[in-house]
């Protein structure tokens, strides 16, 4: 199996939690989001402090884009004008493989 390079985004933000600045992302961030963006290593160390601690659940009552299952558990805070765009479980897996 080859392994494929993944194809690196060319911008100028700044990182949220320290301000440094970012030339590089694996992605092309969503430009409402761009403010929560950080960098490297503050994503790193950001990661180690939640490992092993359990998220911080939100309730609440939504229903799934796909499938049209209630969600009423969510591992995030939904942005108010994105939630038509929620997924279950079961929905965000099997779009994810």
């Amino acid at each position: 199996m080859a392994y494929e390079q993944r194809q690196m985004h060319q911008g100028s933000w700044s990182c949220s939690k320290c301000g440094s600045e970012i030339t590089e992302l694996p992605f092309e961030p969503d430009p409402s989001r761009v403010g929560q963006l950080k960098c490297r290593d503050c994503h790193r160390q950001s990661k180690n402090n939640s490992y092993g601690h359990k998220r911080q659940m939100h309730q609440g009552s939504w229903s799934c884009s796909k499938c049209g299952s209630e969600i009423t558990e969510l591992p995030f805070e939904p942005d108010p004008s994105r939630v038509g765009q929620l997924k279950c479980r079961d929905c965000h897996r099997q779009d994810r493989f």
